[in-house]
């Protein structure tokens, strides 16, 4: 397929870049995946699992005030890619100025609708006695802290415009690690909910503290004045498709959680939860990638338009396509028997809604590139019309399978994954790019049965001595990593004699080994 190491116009290659964008986001994903493992069991020991129920819940309906951003998010995350690709501050520093003045006003609404709801949204989930004024406290800090997030988001796509991978993400373990300190306390001093609320108002403090400063320094005094109405009204119609899009997503990643909590005991509550939670981490982690790729997509577009991007696109997404493979049919195998070996035979519920929920996300995850080429070309649109579709199939699948408990709630998010995935490639192929390569071509389907196989009977035979408790955890990730090899030596081929040979090579040349690996 050719390499892909060009320069950057820095110095550095772009997929140095790439490679180290990716571990960064990682490593501050990987650590707080960590700490969350060996603190869970004592939190939810601690709380209570009506408590931890309440506060699941709670989080779900705070994250559902996230779109009421205007889908600035999402925008101007590309728009600062693309001042950034010309270093242009002058734009960076009006637009910046500008959406604050607009988020300001969307977080006072924000706010007042959060203050308001909470009381009648515990009375719809039923939430009674002592836990009732917890909840209400927590929703209305969560209401507070979304709107306040905006503002920090916005000097936060200026950094991760500029590819500050080590700054952004060493500032997000920071940020976690307080937040798990906060929690322990909150446990140890009987604080409840009440105390969780000011551990998340402590954390929002310590990350505009970090982040502002630095956002500044990429700004200019030439640009400290509002944009021109046209442009304004050109940022308007491109966040309008991501404001819907934000939508749509939402409910398509909330409605599970709200209506298992609706529907079902918190209890319930708690054990969906516990899967869904996996799956979405394991999600974010194969994610994390996205974000270099993207912004790399969107410098190429801002000096090299559709025909400079068309390449880059293509490679790019034929490596996604087979990472995100191993990833999540290794995933996939192992999630059960993850979460028995991690909290118990009495969570093994969560283990099948973690399955499930991965099944959807294998086929899910290898659009992931084609939605950062759409937003790169700014045709955020189509992005919007697929999650529009996959809303209506996700709604009508988890109402109809909702009889069968949260199993089938899962169940149906998964297969409105699928579908909506498949659609969304149908669009772009006939409506828009018919050229664009479909990401099904790239599907390593032989490689990733082997490693869902491998990786199943491995744990089935090492599940009679796992441990429990975090330790269990581990252990169910050994048979994981053998899958894993399993996988690679399959797609590998006839490439893995070069393969070993560079791996073996002193000093180890990371860039190498990821070119030999995906794009040769």
């Amino acid at each position: 397929m050719g390499r892909v190491a060009v320069s950057s116009g820095t110095g550095r290659s772009i997929l140095r870049i790439l490679i180290t964008g990716a571990l960064w986001n990682n490593l501050s994903s990987i650590v707080p995946l960590g700490i969350t493992i060996v603190l869970n069991p004592y939190l939810i020991h601690g709380f209570g699992i009506e408590r931890w129920g309440l506060l699941a819940l709670a989080q779900s309906i705070s994250v559902f005030l996230g779109p009421l951003g205007g889908g600035l998010g999402g925008t101007m995350g590309r728009y600062f890619a693309l001042y950034a690709g010309r270093d242009d501050r002058v734009k960076t520093t009006e637009t910046l100025l500008t959406m604050s003045g607009f988020l300001v006003v969307l977080a006072a609404v924000v706010t007042l609708i959060a203050w308001w709801a909470a009381p009648p949204l515990m009375g719809v989930f039923r939430v009674r006695g002592s836990l009732e004024p917890e909840g209400i406290f927590l929703l209305r800090t969560l209401g507070i802290l979304v709107g306040a997030g905006f503002l920090h988001n916005l000097f936060n796509a200026v950094i991760n415009a500029r590819q500050r991978y080590a700054f952004t993400n060493t500032l997000s373990i920071v940020v976690f690690s307080a937040g798990a300190i906060g929690l322990v306390l909150c446990v140890k001093t009987g604080a409840g909910l009440r105390g969780v609320a000011l551990v998340y108002v402590g954390q929002q403090i310590i990350a505009s503290a970090g982040t502002v400063p630095l956002a500044i320094k990429y700004l200019s005094r030439e640009g400290l004045r509002f944009l021109p109405i046209a442009e304004i009204k050109e940022i308007a119609r491109y966040s309008s498709s991501v404001q819907l899009m934000g939508v749509i997503a939402l409910v398509n990643n909330q409605v599970g959680s709200l209506l298992v909590g609706g529907v079902f005991r918190l209890r319930a509550m708690a054990f969906y939860n516990t899967g869904s939670t996996l799956a979405l981490q394991l999600r974010i982690l194969t994610y994390n990638v996205l974000g270099p790729l993207g912004t790399h997509l969107t410098h190429t577009f801002a000096t090299g338009g559709h025909e400079g991007t068309a390449r880059p696109f293509e490679r790019l997404q034929r490596a996604w396509v087979v990472m995100t493979t191993g990833i999540s049919t290794v995933g996939l195998g192992a999630s059960y028997f993850a979460i028995v070996e991690w909290l118990g035979p009495q969570f093994s519920l969560g283990g099948e809604v973690a399955a499930v929920a991965m099944a959807g996300n294998l086929v899910n995850l290898w659009t992931g590139v084609l939605t950062q080429y759409l937003a790169a070309v700014g045709r955020p649109d189509v992005e919007a019309r697929y999650g529009a579709y996959a809303m209506a199939v996700n709604l009508a699948a988890t109402a109809a399978l909702v009889a069968l408990g949260p199993l089938g709630v899962a169940t149906g998010g998964a297969i409105a994954s699928i579908v909506a995935s498949l659609y969304l490639l149908r669009v772009v192929r006939r409506r828009y790019r018919a050229q664009t390569v479909s990401f099904l071509n790239e599907v390593p389907v032989l490689p990733g049965m082997i490693a869902l196989l491998v990786t199943v009977a491995l744990e089935k035979v090492a599940q009679p001595f796992a441990p429990q408790g975090a330790v269990g955890l581990l252990y169910s990730g050994l048979p994981a990593i053998v899958g894993l090899l399993a996988y690679g030596f399959a797609v590998l081929g006839r490439r893995t004699g070069a393969f070993l040979a560079a791996l073996l090579h002193a000093p180890i040349e990371l860039s190498k080994l990821v070119e030999l690996a995906l794009f040769a």
